[in-house]
């Protein structure tokens, strides 16, 4: 019987820190800030966009965990909190390119390439954490490397818009926790408190499987 209560207690201890299978992200359009000081970010495919096993590729779309597309849609998340990832808004990429982001404080986004078919949504996020200066200008580029429809990854890197060749050093946050539920962490806080920083993200990609097909 203690064991079973134990067995309980730890239970409860680590549905309390990973979130509860029930609670969802606070999830919302991104309002850009109102006030203070701020710079602004693009988010771009990169030019090649595809590699296969090495080489820049000259075809218009790949086939990826079976799904075949241009790869070149693109999502964008902020996070409202940088150490642990949950809550984020949403850039309207249709709506414009160019969005204003806080200066001088954590900025942390998730950068996705993705396909959206019948069967299935393919994705590749890079989850980036830097500090913007004020005033300036970044862009980030995204480029995909294919091995074979059952592996490939992506690439990001951060760029000041005044030197568009020079990688800018950033926190890359691919080291992923695990998950338990919607709210549980997508980063780990360690990131920042031993702080790495890299010039380019690389992220796996990811698939969800829509009801009648088969396994990604």
């Amino acid at each position: 019987m203690a064991y079973a209560k134990n067995g309980l207690a730890a239970l409860t201890i680590l549905l309390s820190a990973c979130g509860t299978l029930t609670e969802k992200p606070k999830v919302s359009m991104y309002e850009e800030p109102a006030n203070g000081e701020f710079a602004s970010i693009e988010f771009e495919n990169s030019e090649p966009f595809i590699y296969e096993n090495g080489k820049p590729s000259t075809n218009y779309f790949s086939v990826i965990k079976w799904a075949a597309g241009t790869f070149k849609d693109k999502a964008v998340k902020i996070y409202s909190d940088s150490n642990n990832c949950v809550d984020y808004q949403v850039l309207d990429l249709k709506k414009k390119s160019s969005f204003n982001i806080p200066a001088d404080q954590y900025v942390t986004f998730e950068y996705s390439a993705f396909v959206n078919s019948d069967k299935v949504f393919v994705w590749c996020p890079n989850r980036i954490t830097f500090t913007p200066e004020a005033n300036k200008k970044y862009i980030v580029k995204n480029t995909l490397h294919v091995n074979d429809i059952r592996f490939a990854t992506c690439t990001a890197q951060l760029f000041d818009a005044s030197e568009p060749e020079k990688p800018l050093p950033f926190i890359s946050r691919d080291e992923h926790p695990v998950f338990w539920a919607p709210t549980s962490p997508r980063c780990e806080a360690k990131d920042l408190e031993t702080v790495k920083l890299v010039t380019e993200s690389r992220g796996n990609f990811e698939c969800t499987v829509k009801l009648g097909s088969r396994s990604c």
